[in-house]
């Protein structure tokens, strides 16, 4: 969901002055020189760092197909074929992919300094991804971000799905795109990250923790 700017700085101050005096909370020594400055410099950073963790349920996707998407691919090994696919850029968290010959989505990246990933170029079959047990890695490309995976068939297969959780960031009308469930919880990053850069380290943490729960 799109909020403005100005929207998403009212609801975070509010958040604040509700509760400045809660002492039993946030402590005997509230921050009083927060400003709808340090609010809105804050905004995009708190939106991340939620999203960066929440659980995908919680997450509103985009589809990649809508703009179009080609696979590059690898090399065939032992009838099998690997493959990358350029990412919008936007990109930010991989939701589901899913090709046309596999039996069951991705859901889950691995990390391109894992040993898991150096695996999926290993000479034996049984260490790289398959149809059954795909496997896929967001790496660095061109100046931009690709999604490298493992392994189809043929290379006839086709993405039928590739969704994705967009990078959040202010657009030229003012506005954020924050996932409605996780607004709650982006709101109390925004506290506790205003808190925190003005000097009130045990206020911004109660403010962070609070908003990690709204995620559990």
């Amino acid at each position: 969901m799109v909020y403005t700017l100005s929207r998403v700085t009212r609801d975070a101050r509010r958040v604040l002055d509700r509760n400045r005096d809660d002492s039993r909370v946030f402590g005997q020594h509230p921050v009083t020189l927060e400003t709808d400055d340090a609010i809105r410099a804050a905004v995009v950073r708190a939106a991340r760092q939620v999203e960066a963790t929440a659980p995908m349920e919680l997450l509103e996707l985009k589809s990649a197909l809508e703009e179009g998407v080609s696979v590059l691919w690898g090399p065939e090994a032992e009838g099998v074929w690997g493959g990358s696919i350029v990412l919008p850029p936007d990109f930010f968290r991989l939701g589901v992919l899913m090709m046309s010959d596999w039996e069951r989505p991705l859901r889950e990246t691995l990390e391109t300094g894992s040993d898991e990933y150096k695996a999926q170029w290993s000479r034996f079959a049984g260490l790289r991804g398959t149809p059954q047990r795909p496997r896929a890695a967001v790496a660095p490309f061109a100046g931009g971000l690709r999604l490298e995976f493992r392994s189809c068939l043929s290379r006839d297969a086709e993405v039928e799905r590739l969704d994705y959780v967009a990078l959040p960031s202010v657009d030229e009308d003012g506005g954020v795109e924050i996932s409605e469930r996780c607004y709650s919880a982006v709101l109390y990053t925004i506290a506790g990250l205003v808190s925190a850069d003005a000097g009130e380290a045990d206020r911004g943490k109660n403010y962070l923790e609070l908003a990690k729960s709204l995620l559990a």
